[in-house]
């Protein structure tokens, strides 16, 4: 996801500690989740390497809930962009339209 992010808002890829990443597309993720960051981090990188099948299922749950988190706080923040842009590009009409008169 981080790497998604960096690339994604032509944010400057930092090629050190995984700490240096979050944070520099902190202001992307869901702020419910944010805080959480880290650890899923490290849960994705032991549960390569380390854990056993079992127990990586064990995390299966939480991990698609944070991602279903995180791709639900997109889409509805590009909702939300939209309907102000709509809201403003409105405004502007009807200002032109009466300022006409």
């Amino acid at each position: 996801m981080g790497c998604f992010y960096l690339k994604q808002k032509k944010l400057d890829i930092v090629l050190g500690h995984m700490d240096e990443k979050i944070d520099k597309i902190k202001d992307y993720i869901d702020p419910r989740i944010r805080d959480y960051m880290k650890s899923l981090y490290s849960i994705l990188s032991v549960s390569i390497h380390e854990l056993d099948e079992e127990t990586s299922k064990d995390y299966y749950e939480t991990l698609k809930a944070i991602i279903d988190m995180q791709l639900e706080y997109e889409f509805t923040e590009e909702e939300k962009n939209e309907s102000i842009k709509e809201i403003f590009r409105s405004n502007n009409e009807n200002k032109e339209k009466y300022s006409r008169k």
